[in-house]
């Protein structure tokens, strides 16, 4: 099956370049900073992921899921909080 409608094309293509545009930031943001520092702002694409499910395609996540997505994030969370406190009683330290 051939894909002949030239919007459907176009839509692939600026996806692509949507998404290599993204990693490549992606990659920067790791080279200026440390892993620990960006993380928590990874968690935001749960947020993001679970509005676009819901505009695009009007699912939300069950109870289940939710509850998952709430452990996930409130680890990332904890992880971050752990990272400022390390950071700041090494300062104190030094």
């Amino acid at each position: 099956m051939a894909i002949s409608d030239l919007h459907i094309w176009l839509g692939l293509i600026l996806m692509g370049v949507a998404g290599a545009v993204g990693h490549f930031l992606l990659i920067m943001a790791y080279e200026r900073t440390s892993t620990a520092t960006l993380m928590p702002y990874m968690y935001v694409q749960i947020g993001f992921a679970m509005l676009g499910g819901w505009i695009m395609f009007d699912h939300v996540p069950d109870h289940l899921s939710m509850l998952g997505i709430g452990l996930i994030a409130l680890c990332g969370i904890a992880g971050g909080l752990l990272t400022v406190h390390e950071s700041s009683r090494r300062r104190q330290l030094a």
